[in-house]
């Protein structure tokens, strides 16, 4: 307990944005309750957490939701299959995510109001890890490239049924996210080395920023899409890095933390979520900021 309590201080000791974060309270914190926690997502207003993880004794992925209004955990599926990569429609209600059958993964979406669910796009492409323009009308995602027999990244227009394919690397790319203004999308390329190198282009695919002298992972942007932050790993350890949607102003938000294996703020900036990599099982903890 020691430990943890003084891995948090540490990451929030570090300047965020220009302005000093400091930790006021834990809200929650797994502590040995998921073996693997696989991906960690905000409602857009900041209410809600939801997840994908295995709990310990089982080895399926399921998606559960944190509610920090009513301290109140809840796993949104328990099927057959693995679901994987859950993030919130803009709308705050529904919830998209991957669901595996037969090896074969395509995105599917959520309604817990009428509990039904149903593929995100009628279009025979494997996709996964999808991600909304907030207005809605596009999604982007990493779907398979049969010809190149590797993953790209693509957009569906859901007003004119449009599938377009914005990436044609030799390497698999993966883990789009649309900013918040829909100008931008982030992703990782995984070359033949199996480093992984952070790039982004515009919304119809004009490559913008590569960040290839870090290995860069789980990216996230702050609000108002000024700014994204992401995982860099050097060869000991995780940094947690801001940079401008430029690539320039970097902030070197957390520093030397060895099990750091994913983070994000909530919308509003009044919360963090992080997942913490143990070595029997990983800590998801939710706490409360102040400036």
């Amino acid at each position: 307990m020691r430990k943890l309590i003084i891995v948090i201080l540490v990451i929030f000791a570090q300047i965020l944005n220009a302005q000093s974060y400091s930790i006021k309270d834990t809200a929650f914190n797994s502590n040995s309750d998921y073996k693997v926690i696989s991906s960690i997502n905000w409602s857009p207003d900041s209410k809600k957490l939801v997840f994908s993880a295995t709990e310990n004794g089982d080895d399926q992925f399921d998606i559960f939701v944190y509610n920090l209004p009513e301290s109140s955990i809840k796993n949104m599926t328990s099927s057959e299959n693995d679901e994987l990569n859950p993030v919130w429609h803009p709308d705050g209600d529904k919830l998209i995510y991957d669901k595996v059958i037969d090896s074969t993964t395509n995105i599917f979406v959520y309604n817990p109001s009428s509990k039904t669910e149903k593929p995100l796009f009628n279009r025979d492409i494997r996709s996964r890890q999808g991600s909304y323009s907030m207005d809605t009308m596009l999604v982007c995602f990493s779907g398979f490239d049969i010809i190149a027999d590797n993953w790209q990244i693509y957009t569906y227009d859901f007003i004119y049924d449009n599938l377009n394919q914005l990436t044609k690397s030799e390497f698999n790319s993966q883990n789009p996210v649309f900013s918040p203004n829909g100008k931008h999308i982030i992703y990782e390329e995984v070359d033949s080395s199996s480093k992984t190198i952070l790039k982004m282009m515009n919304w119809y695919g004009k490559s913008e920023l590569s960040i290839d002298t870090l290995e860069g992972s789980n990216a996230f942007w702050d609000n108002d899409s000024w700014r994204f932050n992401y995982i860099s790993k050097t060869l000991n350890d995780e940094e947690l890095i801001s940079l401008r949607y430029n690539g320039q102003s970097p902030l070197q938000l957390i520093s030397k933390q060895t099990n750091l294996k994913d983070f994000i703020i909530s919308p509003d900036k009044l919360y963090y979520a992080m997942v913490l990599k143990g070595i029997y099982f990983d800590y998801l903890i939710i706490g409360s900021l102040n400036w």
